[in-house]
């Protein structure tokens, strides 16, 4: 009986410090974040296992379940256990050509969200990126913009640290997203990359800047691509965004696929040509399209219409895409060239030279390509 009583006593012992020591990390971690120190596997779910069952075999005398323990957690996370010779240093004392037990703890599989993360850039698909891979749980530690404002409020969004100065950006991270204008990156990339570590994983957001830009800066590189159209004060369903991923190596590439396959069922491989083509293909389909909605609001409002009487015009015209070919689905005047149409339309437009120009180089457009 009393054995079983110091076994019980042993037991809450272990349980209570195993409690504390993992609060403790706890606490800690939300001080001064692990991960941007470079060592993210210490608030590892696994190894939340590996501690517990250390403690019960240092406290309890009846070492089996620390021992149960122990075994779970070499079968979670160990990659392979090998036997081979090692020569050791004799100034260490040991003897030559003598065999080891050596585990490759390189081989641990450790969970992608445990990647630090940083992001250069606070802008609108920075922002949309780092809010919804925080959700999915990964660890954005560090936010960096030009403007304290736009770092700070990201940031906190993300419950990360954030700087306005390239030189504070955290050298320890393993994976670092770069969200900038084109211009502006192409001028910042040496400074980005300065004082980085050599595994660090450098990726670019552009839809229209080559992978090759990062050649000579870094020795792991791509470009993690999300092809949609972004603002910060819009929430948007990632499930649905296209993912196009390419890498300097087909280890980087499994790894960005497989961050990307936590945010959304459609990734793709597309080479820098490719993703040329797409982000000159989104222009037209995006950017053109939506400056197609602020002209007709200018005209709307000039007759004192509201624009939302567009909106159902708008929606169906979206939705045919999504059932016909797009030139298919084209409807109107320009089609059959209809003069009367269009001319009464131009004379409408002659007070802005401009807006007719481009009513009729669309207008023509669509004629000769249908």
């Amino acid at each position: 009986m009393s054995a079983v009583k110091a076994n019980n006593k042993d037991t809450y012992k272990a349980t209570a410090v195993t409690l504390i020591v993992i609060g403790m990390l706890y606490l800690i971690d939300k001080l001064i974040h692990f991960s941007a120190l470079g060592i993210p596997w210490v608030m590892n779910k696994d190894n939340l296992l590996l501690y517990t069952a250390v403690i019960f075999l240092f406290i309890k005398r009846d070492k089996s379940v620390g021992l149960v323990l122990l075994g779970l957690w070499l079968v979670l996370n160990i990659g392979f256990t090998a036997w081979f010779d090692v020569r050791l240093p004799a100034a260490l004392g040991f003897i030559d050509n003598r065999r080891y037990i050596v585990f490759d703890f390189n081989t641990m599989k450790r969970s992608i969200e445990d990647t630090p993360i940083v992001f250069i850039g606070a802008g609108n698909l920075a922002t949309n990126l780092a809010k919804v891979l925080y959700r999915k749980g990964f660890r954005i530690v560090q936010v960096y913009s030009r403007t304290e404002e736009s770092a700070r409020e990201l940031a906190q969004k993300v419950e990360a640290e954030y700087t306005t100065s390239l030189e504070e950006v955290n050298p320890y991270a393993k994976l670092y997203i770069i969200s900038l204008k084109d211009s502006a990156f192409a001028e910042l990339l040496p400074a980005i990359v300065a004082g980085k570590r050599k595994e660090a994983l450098m990726v670019h957001t552009a839809g229209s800047i080559p992978m090759s830009i990062w050649e000579g800066h870094a020795s792991h590189y791509g470009v993690f691509y999300p092809m949609q159209t972004f603002s910060k004060q819009r929430e948007v369903d990632f499930k649905e965004i296209p993912f196009f991923i390419e890498a300097s190596s087909t280890e980087d590439a499994a790894f960005l696929k497989a961050i990307a396959s936590t945010l959304s069922n459609r990734v793709y491989d597309a080479d820098s040509e490719q993703r040329k083509s797409l982000h000159l293909a989104a222009v037209f389909t995006c950017n053109f399209t939506n400056h197609m909605y602020a002209l007709a609001a200018e005209l709307l409002k000039k007759y004192n219409l509201p624009f939302d009487v567009m909106l159902p015009l708008i929606d169906e015209t979206a939705r045919k895409v999504h059932e016909l070919e797009p030139k298919a689905a084209q409807t109107g005047p320009a089609i059959r060239y209809d003069e009367n149409v269009i001319g009464n339309h131009l004379r409408m437009l002659a007070d802005d030279p401009g807006m007719q120009q481009l009513y009729e180089l669309l207008s023509r457009s669509i004629h000769e390509r249908h």
